[in-house]
């Protein structure tokens, strides 16, 4: 990123740009929010289809206070409108119609709501955008906005997927998940080439960026001797260092706790290891090939040591 793209603290207006003090001030916080890995992005944790508007009324100074909660950039522009980017030159404050707020920093923005109608504020990120990085703002009393054209700026309903398949020489691995913004479904299969597989298959309710709840079927046949299907549900929580951890109930009340998580040791080194309390684990090697296909060395619990592909898709 080039720093005086976003580093407005040298920019100054050539004549005052302040608001008109006799006027009214509504204040709108914002928080940036959003998942890289799940294709989700949004305003105060809700996308465009959740929560669509903010109200304002013309004749009233608006100040947004915008903080970015996510590790990317988000240039946020606003249509019909220059804002004041208040940046330490008072009075001078630049007047722009787009500003860069930087990962898990913050940015305030002041304008004049002389306008009328309804305008659109959103991430210049077309994807962020698409994906929900935008708002309606409307004015009170000339909006315009209704359930057709919210329907027409809305995405098509938009399903993601993301996948990930290891082969080994010991084991072969599948994890498919397809979701959007808060629903997801996932299919989980590994198996050996003789007599033992693993399958679980649940639903899961995204209820933050961090916590989610699930509820599913797990089959597993260890050797031919034992066989077994059993219906699953418990929380999804990611921990500090993004541990992603998952607390579980059967339908026979046993609990079980798996930890897991992906490390990077260097640019193209990486270890991945899972571990729960039933005492199976699995730690892996893996040298990055492309952005998609590495190099799996390790071991696991029930199949051994192994070695093989990793691929994401």
């Amino acid at each position: 990123v080039i720093a005086h793209m976003t580093d407005y603290r040298h920019l100054r207006a050539l004549e005052s740009s302040a608001l008109p003090a006799d006027r009214p001030w509504r204040e709108l916080p914002v928080t940036l929010t959003g998942n890289m890995e799940r294709y989700v992005w949004s305003f105060d944790g809700l996308t465009l289809r959740e929560h669509s508007q903010w109200m304002i009324e013309q004749g009233e100074n608006i100040r947004m206070r915008i903080s970015n909660d996510t590790m990317m950039h988000h240039p946020l522009h606003l249509h019909g409108h220059f804002f004041r980017v208040l940046n330490g030159q008072g009075n001078l404050s630049p007047l722009k119609h787009t500003v860069n707020v930087p990962p898990m920093g913050e940015v305030v923005i002041e304008f004049s709501a002389t306008e009328n109608l309804d305008w659109l504020f959103h991430c210049h990120n077309q994807y962020h955008m698409k994906t929900g990085m935008n708002r309606v703002v409307s004015y009170e009393s000339s909006s315009v906005f209704d359930d057709r054209i919210e329907r027409e700026i809305q995405p098509y309903k938009r399903w993601f997927s993301r996948s990930e398949l290891a082969s080994h020489n010991s084991f072969t691995e599948l994890d498919y998940r397809i979701g959007d913004e808060r629903h997801e479904f996932v299919f989980q299969i590994d198996a050996d080439f003789d007599d033992t597989y693993e399958l679980d298959a649940s639903y899961s309710y995204h209820l933050s960026r961090l916590l989610s709840a699930f509820v599913g079927v797990e089959t597993r046949e260890h050797h031919h001797d034992s066989s077994h299907s059993k219906a699953i549900a418990g929380i999804n929580l990611t921990l500090p260092l993004l541990v992603e951890s998952e607390w579980r109930v059967d339908d026979h009340g046993e609990f079980r706790l798996e930890l897991d998580s992906d490390l990077q040791l260097s640019r193209r080194l990486g270890f991945h290891w899972r571990w729960n309390t039933e005492e199976e684990y699995r730690y892996a090697l893996r040298y990055q090939l492309s952005k998609q296909l590495s190099l799996s060395l390790g071991t696991d619990s029930e199949y051994g040591d192994g070695f093989g592909l990793h691929y994401l898709f």
